[in-house]
């Protein structure tokens, strides 16, 4: 195997004479790689992102080869429609003057003798710099002149008696755009033939396997335009027409229309752009460059403005139907993948309508990729691709490049550009608006969902209860999975999750779903737990559906239980903790009481006790006190009570009161009404509890006092004693 060094680097390079150090390592991998990057990729099927790697190599390839920036600068594309001559010109122009030199109107002539070096720089084997690439036949062979056993000549493509001039004076002659290494016999076999495929005429696929009709079009389309009769050139005005004969006379050469199509069927080849920059330049050709270039090589989409009559028809357009102004756009989505996972691609034909030919740009952006090559039936990541006439379609397969280690969308676009530069009207050739297809795809993580808990609180045991728990979950459907929470009831037991009216699906920030819970407590205590709810994903490749849960939790109470009881018991000796108590009636009789037993305004107090009954229930709220019969005279204390709670085994001592002003028998009724403590679940309404007291008692006049007579008397004689004095 040989050294990775040798393979970036091989030691014959440094034989032949372009060597001249200014020729960086990269520049020489793609120049005599580039050919193999794309045979490999025709060949062997990959994945997007190295098909992706592949296409964007050669995309470097094609753009190191170039013109500069500047060097079109003369020629004014609106004139491709407004005044084709002078378009004409402009191109002649370009292709006559050596750009090393400024204000150079002509190229660098080299000899006719010089090819025979200068050929085995332009038309090296990219596979072995060693070798040439014969025309006609795509031999490979030494490069090395041998003018002994001539394993090869120099082939004008443009025959010589058809104009070419002499040998000596005539830049025609020794053009190294037109000259070509050929095959001595068959070179003798074309002869002087005009290129085409009918009688007499000379196919230049000659061999098996060989692509040079569109190469040796455009050199023609060159020598068309580049040598026009100028007296400096010293050759006269080389004519391309057309014509079904296999021999011309004077300086024209044939077939044009037969070019015109293999122009097209045949494009612009990387070899082709690489030989065309070869003969251009001084720094890979420093010994037997031109300093020109072949604008046909450069721009194919000008050879319709230059040679086929201009008022291109051609249509460019994704999607169902030609849009009037030829700008179209489709969007391919290639789906939603697991972190990780693997995206796939997708085909989109590109479709062309009208008779005329065209050529397209199609360029790329973003994650976008397409790894497809391009072909006759198939589209590429490349420039200057080509339609033939008439209405005709591709197939561009679409995919997304870089890593799915991370979750997002990704996105890129493909634009088709139609680069002829006439029109037949609005959305034709120049003025065909772009198309463009954009490419997105989900890399996704697994979505999580969490459920609200329902807390019921404390609750009374035995009754029913309605919660609520809230779904929801974080992040946007281009970063985690679709999941769908099933519509059915869950759970058995005391807590179940009702069924809903529809399922949800969750594939937002804003996705929330609304459950109710219901519950049924017969034990007392504090109870906890979840509910597993029914959740389904969209079925990816390593989706792993997380559950969800519906949390709950209670503390499960008796009601309240009151009892009344006279005296206070609030000491807890006997039923003083409340327990077991079913009192729910106290009779309090103050007896018989005279008016002076105590004073009107303190009256006289009895002591009573409501207590509630012990245990793990509710507090025992005291709502409501109705009184009737003699409450002016007989009261309690209960009315500062009111919305008082009294906890589980409590008990509150009230004063009942006499107000021995009136002199009567009298009685007096409170109906106090009870109710679990406010905030129980399940609490009794206000007053469901009524407690009785009753009151009564008696009073009477204060009994009167009895005086002895002795007194009376004693009293008497004294007073009448002193009336007498």
């Amino acid at each position: 195997m040989m050294p990775v060094a040798e393979w970036l680097w091989p030691p014959h390079w440094c034989a032949f004479p372009n060597n001249s150090g200014l020729l960086t390592l990269i520049e020489r991998i793609l120049m005599f790689m580039n050919p193999a990057i794309e045979s490999c990729a025709r060949r062997v099927s990959r994945s997007a992102t190295f098909l992706a790697a592949l296409f964007a190599a050669a995309s470097l390839a094609r753009a190191q080869y170039d013109a500069p920036a500047d060097y079109y600068n003369g020629v004014n594309v609106a004139n491709a429609v407004s005044n084709p001559t002078l378009f004409r010109t402009n191109i002649h122009n370009a292709e006559s003057r050596n750009y090393y030199v400024a204000g150079s109107t002509l190229q660098l002539r080299r000899s006719y003798d010089d090819a025979r070096f200068g050929l085995a720089v332009t038309d090296r084997d990219p596979n072995n710099s060693a070798n040439i690439i014969l025309i006609y036949t795509g031999q490979s062979i030494s490069g090395t002149w041998d003018a002994v056993n001539l394993p090869w000549n120099r082939e004008h493509t443009w025959p010589q008696s058809l104009g070419l001039g002499s040998e000596s004076s005539s830049y025609a002659y020794s053009d190294l755009h037109q000259l070509r290494p050929c095959d001595p016999n068959v070179n003798n076999s074309r002869g002087n033939s005009t290129y085409g495929t009918l009688s007499g005429q000379w196919d230049p696929n000659h061999a098996a396997g060989v692509s040079d009709r569109g190469d040796l079009a455009r050199a023609m389309f060159y020598l068309d335009t580049r040598y026009d009769g100028a007296a400096a050139d010293n050759v006269g005005d080389l004519v391309l027409v057309n014509t079904n004969s296999g021999t011309l006379s004077g300086a024209q050469m044939g077939d044009l229309a037969q070019m015109l199509r293999w122009h097209y069927q045949d494009p612009v080849s990387d070899n082709e752009r690489r030989r065309n920059h070869t003969v251009f330049s001084n720094v890979l050709n420093p010994s037997h460059y031109q300093g020109n270039r072949s604008a046909f090589v450069d721009h194919p989409e000008w050879v319709w403005a230059a040679f086929g009559g201009g008022n291109n028809n051609s249509k460019l357009y994704v999607g169902g139907s030609a849009p009037s102004d030829g700008t179209s756009a489709q969007t391919v989505n290639l789906g939603r993948v697991m972190v990780g996972g693997t995206l796939g691609t997708q085909a989109v034909t590109l479709n062309k309508t009208g008779s005329n030919p065209t050529y397209f740009d199609v360029s790329v952006s973003g994650s976008a990729t397409i790894t497809t090559g391009a072909g006759s039936t198939t589209v590429g990541a490349v420039r200057q691709q080509a339609f033939d006439i008439n209405a005709s379609s591709r197939t561009m397969t679409l995919g997304l490049t870089g890593s799915t280690g991370v979750a997002g969308l990704k996105t890129g676009t493909i634009t088709i550009d139609n680069t002829d530069v006439t029109t037949s009207g609005l959305g034709t050739g120049t003025l065909d608006g772009n198309d463009t297809v954009t490419v997105t795809a989900s890399v996704l993580n697994n979505r999580v969902l969490t459920a609200s808990t329902v807390d019921y609180g404390r609750v009374i045991a035995n009754r029913s209860y309605t919660g609520y728990t809230f779904i929801q979950t974080t992040g946007d459907d281009d970063h985690f999975t679709r999941v769908t929470v099933s519509a059915a009831g869950a759970g058995s037991g005391a807590v179940k999750v009702d069924p809903a009216g529809a399922a949800t699906m969750f594939n937002s920030d804003n996705s929330l779903m609304t459950r109710s819970v219901t519950a049924n407590f017969a034990n007392l205590g504090t109870f906890s737990g979840s509910i597993p709810l029914s959740v389904s994903g969209e079925g990816l490749v390593g989706e792993s559906v997380q559950p969800v849960s519906v949390p709950f939790k209670a503390q499960v109470i008796d009601p309240s239980k009151g009892g009344i009881f006279e005296g206070d018991i609030t000491g807890g000796e006997g039923d003083g903790d409340g327990s077991g108590s079913e009192n729910v009636t106290l009779l309090i009789d103050f007896g018989t009481i005279d008016n002076s037993a105590g004073a009107p305004m303190e009256g006289i107090s009895r002591t009573f006790s409501i207590s509630n009954a012990d245990g793990l229930r509710a507090g025992l709220d005291l709502d409501s006190i109705a009184a009737s019969g003699d409450t002016s005279l007989l009261t309690t204390t209960l009315s500062s009570f009111l919305h008082h709670t009294i906890g589980a085994g409590d008990v509150e001592a009230f004063d009942a009161i006499l107000h021995p002003t009136q002199l009567g028998t009298f009685s007096a009724t409170y109906r106090i009404g009870l109710s679990d403590e406010n905030g129980v679940g399940g609490a009794s309404m206000p007053g469901s509890q009524v407690l009785t007291l009753q009151l009564h008692a008696q009073v009477v006049p204060e009994p009167v006092a009895v005086v002895s007579l002795s007194v009376v008397l004693v009293t008497l004689s004294f007073r009448r004693g002193r009336v007498r004095r």
